[in-house]
């Protein structure tokens, strides 16, 4: 009777250490996936401040290309002598331009304030972990030696081929 009492005892410790491990899983899983979220969403932000500025800098070249062509237009086909700010036209196209400056440089100072706060948040509560690769057994590496000096082998005779056959080619036979 003794040794059954024993044997249950065993397994119901047995169970109870499964569950803790399972349990254990469980909520390293959910820390992971709340990181896992955390970062794509820091990475998401991220990618939109950066289109923006893109989208920003592509409308000041646009309009870069528009005072341009008001200017040269001004100058040549009006036979102006001078472009001023208070030239008709152009003062509401520096205006646009300094309101595109200001955006792009807001942008800037956004994602500027999102990488270090994300870098600052990561370095000091990320314990990464690293999985190193497995050691190479004696058998496994002795045939990696041999596949190695095999396709030596095979590279230098390929090397040597066409110069045998380039002087076979050259040389007269008598």
């Amino acid at each position: 009777m003794a040794s059954k009492k024993t044997d249950s005892e065993k397994t119901s410790a047995f169970k109870k250490e499964i569950r803790e491990l399972l349990d254990s899983g469980l909520k390293a899983s959910k820390k992971g996936l709340r990181k896992a979220s955390k970062a794509i969403s820091e990475f998401g932000d991220v990618s939109v401040i950066k289109i923006d500025i893109t989208k920003f800098k592509v409308k000041l070249e646009k309009k870069y290309v528009e005072l341009g062509k008001l200017c040269s237009t001004i100058l040549i086909d009006r036979k102006t002598t001078s472009v001023t700010k208070k030239t008709e036209g152009v003062e509401e196209l520096i205006a646009e331009i300094e309101k595109l400056k200001k955006k792009i440089s807001d942008e800037e100072k956004k994602l500027k304030e999102k990488s270090k706060s994300k870098s600052g948040k990561s370095a000091a509560s990320d314990k990464t972990v690293v999985a190193l690769p497995a050691k190479k057994t004696a058998a496994k590496s002795k045939a990696d030696k041999k596949t190695a000096s095999k396709t030596e082998k095979k590279s230098e005779s390929k090397k040597t081929e066409p110069k045998k056959t380039a002087s076979k080619k050259t040389s007269p036979q008598k």
